[in-house]
């Protein structure tokens, strides 16, 4: 036992030689408008870069615990194709109106006591014995309260809010979101029909009155003045489309920022030739799962277009599209990946498996239907040299 907390004090720790937190802006580039003025700089999104500094071991083991407690929450999303199969489920009424908002700058925005207190109120209402809620809250104060950084070769300490770059802070900005919108949504005398977020984006189906959206969006701006709103959502575009006259269902396509300029790899890169048709067939699957079969068809004339100036040419291309229609995936077909932790012999284990696979198929100990949808096997990282959780 003591050689365990050992091992658990010295993982946290770290490095022994930590680098110092380093500030640095990420372009904002999705209006053109604001990024491309001669001689400005841009608007950007400001990051601390955490690794290797003395408190990452420490934000990841607050990630490793706030992480599964971050989605029990009905609006979450988790990503594109989760939010489009659940799109796939809404029916509209013929007067209904689609929403999004986002939350301006949630990061730093939190303020570090009402950010705690959120914490320590989902470790109540989640109790846990194996987890150590008491370490926690301490490790997590010492990350937000003493989250030092260099820029310019000077050194700030962030007052406000947690930083971009922190390994938590997704799972953290979730929960404290989770309360915002149960609190927000408490105060509202009308509600949306479907409300989804996915972290400080906001996308909603609204079927009562303008009038009546003014008051819930005055309600929820409250909480913070800096929402807007639109109609694209990660990368989709959700519209009433020609489905929705017979089936009052809505259509998605993939949504293409104005910026967006589908910089895949050129053609005449030193890569292997399977490279170049592997890149073409993952956007066409991105597209398939995303879109409607019209959709699919401009989505994917759109991406070749530019790629023609990229170097692959269009008889290539046309063959990439070929080769996938007749082997995609049925839109609805289930998956069941095969996670494990990664260890040295993992890849011979799962060499193994694939080989003596069609034994498992009609095996009688394991029901065969279970393997008809295996789709991969996959592994979860573990960083060499340190214990794996639970650490405490």
């Amino acid at each position: 036992k003591e050689i365990y907390k050992c091992q658990k004090r010295n993982y946290l720790v770290g490095s022994s030689t930590p680098r110092s937190r380093r500030f640095y802006l990420l372009p904002k580039i999705k209006e053109p408008e604001k990024w491309s003025k001669p001689h400005e700089i841009p608007p950007g999104r400001p990051i601390v870069s955490d690794c290797g500094s003395e408190t990452y071991k420490t934000a990841e083991f607050i990630d490793h615990y706030l992480n599964p407690l971050s989605v029990l929450h009905d609006s979450y999303i988790k990503d594109t194709y989760d939010f489009v199969e659940k799109i796939k489920q809404v029916t509209l009424p013929d007067q209904s109106m689609l929403f999004t908002m986002d939350i301006d700058s949630l990061y730093t925005n939190i303020d570090i006591t009402e950010g705690i207190d959120t914490i320590k109120n989902i470790f109540q209402k989640y109790p846990n014995s194996k987890r150590p809620d008491r370490e926690i809250i301490q490790v997590l104060e010492i990350n937000l309260r003493r989250n030092y950084f260099e820029f310019d070769n000077q050194f700030f300490l962030q007052i406000k809010g947690t930083a971009m770059g922190k390994k938590f802070a997704p799972a953290y900005a979730n929960i404290f979101m989770a309360k915002w919108e149960t609190e927000a949504l408490s105060k509202c005398p009308k509600k949306p029909a479907y409300y989804y977020r996915y972290l400080d984006d906001i996308w909603g189906v609204w079927t009562h009155s303008e009038e009546d959206f003014q008051q819930f969006f005055q309600i929820l701006n409250s909480h913070n003045p800096s929402s807007t709103t639109s109609v694209d959502f990660l990368d989709t575009t959700t519209f009433k489309g020609p489905q929705f006259r017979t089936t009052h269902k809505l259509d998605i396509k993939v949504y293409f920022k104005a910026t967006d300029t589908h910089a895949l790899l050129y053609k005449s890169s030193y890569h292997p030739k399977h490279t170049y048709a592997g890149l073409i067939k993952s956007q066409l699957l991105r597209f398939h799962r995303i879109c409607t079969q019209m959709d699919f068809k401009e989505a994917t004339r759109i991406l070749f277009s530019a790629l023609t100036h990229r170097g692959y040419s269009r008889s290539f291309l046309r063959r990439c599209r070929a080769s996938f229609l007749e082997s995609r995936p049925p839109s609805t077909s289930p998956t069941l990946p095969l996670i494990i932790t990664y260890s040295t012999a993992a890849g011979k284990l799962i060499h193994n498996m694939k080989k003596e696979f069609s034994k498992f198929q009609s095996g009688t100990t394991i029901h065969p239907s279970i393997f008809s949808h295996l789709s991969g096997v996959g592994s979860r990282g573990q960083q060499q040299g340190g214990p794996d959780f639970p650490l405490l």
